[in-house]
């Protein structure tokens, strides 16, 4: 059975680069994963598109524009788990996260994906106090 965090990730890369809809992606995705495992996995698929501004904003500013989507999605990913979801301590959010770089193909890329969670973990506070409304709400400045 494939990890959640892999399931996750199949999942919002699906939305975010084939435009697929969130619940149809998921509802395809979790036909065989334990009733557990899919409130995981949901959260973190709804999280990370709902807040795609401020994780996109975060995970920007620790890479350059030449890294991979896989990796970005990645780490928004791992971002969501750390920035947003109480109950995933930090320390577990990063290993996880990192481990799925080799089932990725994307091994290339673990010292990075750690370093970049762990400044995140590291920078938690000011990140979730942004005084930019757009960041912080993770919602257009159009509609604040």
């Amino acid at each position: 059975m494939k990890n959640s965090r892999i399931i996750a990730f199949d999942i919002v890369q699906s939305i975010f680069k084939d435009n697929a809809y969130s619940n149809i992606a998921i509802e395809k995705s979790l036909t065989s994963v334990n009733d557990k495992d899919k409130g995981f996995v949901s959260r973190i698929v709804y999280g990370t598109i709902e807040r795609k501004l401020t994780l996109e904003y975060v995970v920007n500013l620790y890479l350059n524009s030449k890294t991979k989507n896989k990796v970005k999605i990645l780490l928004m990913i791992g971002a969501y788990q750390i920035l947003f979801m109480d109950k995933v301590p930090d320390a577990v959010a990063i290993f996880e996260t990192v481990a799925c770089t080799d089932e990725l193909g994307i091994s290339f890329y673990k010292k990075l994906v750690n370093a970049v969670l762990r400044k995140i973990s590291d920078n938690r506070e000011n990140i979730l106090n942004c005084e930019d409304l757009e960041i912080k709400y993770s919602c257009p400045k159009n509609l604040i």
